[in-house]
């Protein structure tokens, strides 16, 4: 049959420029309200980045550079800079747990205003620079021996863990690796207002 010949009758069309352009333009005029709509919904949408990688380096409350953080409101209000600062703490955020081997832990705090109501659900993401998963050099950073249970030579460790097989000390770290030794560990606190209508400053 011709199903099985394949010899079903067939159309290709003659693609010309005059008439690919008015569908290409047809097409573009449909989508043009779509693309409005994302765009005045993406307009009202409130946020606040804040750049603290080098909270560390104070320990005192200090207001943030113009380049660490951005703010975008849908009324245009722009709020006071925020102000960070360092700290060494022996208390966990999570205090079910306390903290039984006094570790000393490491908090940079943040304080920022929002000059105008947001309206839920709000979102907290983070984000990272420079962290490139994809590298040659990140995927090969570990060793399978050592993740079997193996007591693996830090020689050996070094040519595949490296950079973080060892310490200074030449002890080993477990497990090694760039992968393992990646994670995003930061922890944030529920966010507190410090301003409320029955205190006064």
């Amino acid at each position: 049959g011709a199903f099985r010949q394949q010899q079903l009758p067939a159309w290709q069309p003659v693609l010309t420029p005059k008439s690919v352009l008015p569908t290409f333009f047809i097409i573009g005029v449909l989508f043009l309200p779509i693309g409005g709509l994302l765009y005045w919904s993406s307009t009202k949408v409130n946020e606040i980045m804040i750049n603290y990688t080098f909270c560390d380096k104070y320990t005192q409350p200090i207001y943030l550079h113009p380049s660490l953080y951005k703010s975008r409101f849908s009324q245009n209000h722009v709020g006071e800079a925020p102000t960070f600062y360092y700290e060494n703490v022996t208390q966990f955020l999570d205090t079910t747990w306390g903290n039984p081997n006094n570790l000393t832990i490491k908090r940079c705090t943040i304080d920022f205003t929002v000059p105008e109501t947001m309206q839920g659900p709000i979102f907290m993401f983070y984000r990272l620079t420079n962290f490139n998963q994809n590298r040659r050099q990140y995927i090969k950073s570990y060793d399978p021996g050592q993740l079997a249970g193996q007591i693996v030579d830090p020689a050996t460790l070094n040519s595949n863990c490296g950079p973080l097989a060892t310490n200074e000390n030449n002890l080993i770290y477990y497990p090694c690796g760039l992968i393992a030794n990646s994670m995003f560990n930061d922890t944030a606190s529920d966010l507190q207002s410090v301003t409320r209508p029955s205190i006064s400053y």
